[in-house]
């Protein structure tokens, strides 16, 4: 089994083999601030680099949770909807983002603040299966998907 970790001072992602380190859980694994955000606002409150998470511009690494859920298309691929990393294995999106295309068409991208340029930061996985909430269709509340 892999493990999805950030390095704990770059904030950098990266895969971990659970066989090749088995002495170590995941929980020594993840840094100990995980979960929390890297970088803070100034002190009049405002954001002073590129990046826009609901209306605001957010500091690159300020996320490190946040992550892309993409479409392949023939040769490249479209930023299609955010995700959140919950744990080593699995994302969090809105159901509705998985619909459209073909299962094997989707794949998560981590470690992205730049969508334009590699930065060499990027990390990225297959969606090997998702779950879908059961009252999905019937109610815009259910829109979870995990994969």
């Amino acid at each position: 089994m892999e493990y999805f970790v950030m390095e704990p001072k770059k904030n950098i992602p990266y895969w971990i083999n659970s066989q090749e380190h088995p002495e170590q859980s995941i929980n020594e694994l993840l840094p100990s601030n995980c979960g929390q955000r890297a970088k803070d606002f100034d002190d009049d409150g405002d954001l002073i680099f590129q990046k826009v998470v609901h209306g605001s511009i957010a500091p690159k690494d300020t996320y490190p949770w946040q992550a892309s859920i993409r479409v392949r298309r023939h040769s490249r691929s479209n930023h299609w909807c955010g995700a959140v990393i919950i744990s080593p294995l699995h994302v969090l999106t809105a159901a509705h983002c998985l619909e459209g295309y073909n299962k094997g068409t989707y794949f998560v991208c981590a470690g992205d603040y730049n969508t334009d340029i590699n930065e060499g930061t990027e990390v990225e996985a297959n969606i090997e299966d998702y779950y879908v909430h059961e009252d999905f269709r019937k109610a815009q509340s259910k829109d979870l998907r995990l994969g």
